[in-house]
C-alpha cells in the first residue's frame, strides 16, 4: 500500500499535468481567436470594397443603360455577379458570428472544428477576391464601352454638323 507521501506526490504530478494542459489549450484558443479576428477584420474590408465597387458599377450600370443596345445583356451578368458576390460575404459574416469560445472540456473536440472553419473561410476569402478580380475586369471592359460609345456618339454629332453647314 502506498504512503501518504508517494500518494501526494502522484496527486501533484496529476495537478501539474493538468494545469499545463489548461496552458496549452488556453495557447491554442487564443491563437485560433487571434486568426478569426484576423477574418473578421478582412470580412469587414472585404464588404466595405464590395460597397465600393457595387456603387461604381451602379453608375456605370446608369450611363451604359442611357446608350442602350448590347449593354443590357452586360449589365444582368453584372447584376447577378453582385447577387453571387454578397451571397458569399453574408455566409462569411455567419460563419464567424457562430464562432464562440468552447470551455476547457470541449477544447479538444471543437479544436478540429475550428481548425476546419477557418480553412473554410481561407477558402470562401480566396473564392471572394476572385469575384473581385472578375468586377475590376469587367468594369475595366464596361468602362472602355462606354468609350467607345461616346467617341462614336461625337463623330456622329461632327458627322451632323459638317452635313449642315454645306
Amino acid at each position: 500500500m502506498p504512503s501518504d507521501n508517494e500518494v501526494m506526490v502522484l496527486i501533484y504530478e496529476t495537478v501539474q499535468k493538468q494545469l499545463n494542459q489548461i496552458k496549452d489549450t488556453r495557447v491554442v484558443l487564443q491563437s485560433l481567436a487571434n486568426r478569426v479576428s484576423e477574418l473578421e477584420t478582412t470580412t469587414k474590408s472585404m464588404y466595405e470594397r464590395t460597397a465600393d465597387i457595387s456603387e461604381r458599377i451602379g453608375v456605370l450600370e446608369e450611363a451604359v443603360a442611357a446608350f442602350g443596345g448590347k449593354a443590357a445583356e452586360g449589365l444582368e451578368k453584372a447584376a447577378a455577379a453582385g447577387v453571387r458576390m454578397k451571397d458569399a460575404t453574408d455566409a462569411m459574416r455567419s460563419t464567424l458570428e457562430n464562432v464562440t469560445n468552447p470551455s476547457i472540456s470541449l477544447v479538444s473536440g471543437n479544436h478540429a472544428a475550428l481548425k476546419e472553419a477557418v480553412r473554410d473561410l481561407k477558402n470562401v476569402h480566396g473564392a471572394i477576391l476572385d469575384e473581385f478580380e472578375q468586377y475590376e475586369l469587367r468594369m475595366l471592359k464596361m468602362e472602355n464601352t462606354i468609350e467607345q460609345l461616346l467617341k462614336n456618339r461625337i463623330l456622329a454629332m461632327k458627322n451632323m454638323e459638317t452635313k449642315d453647314d454645306e
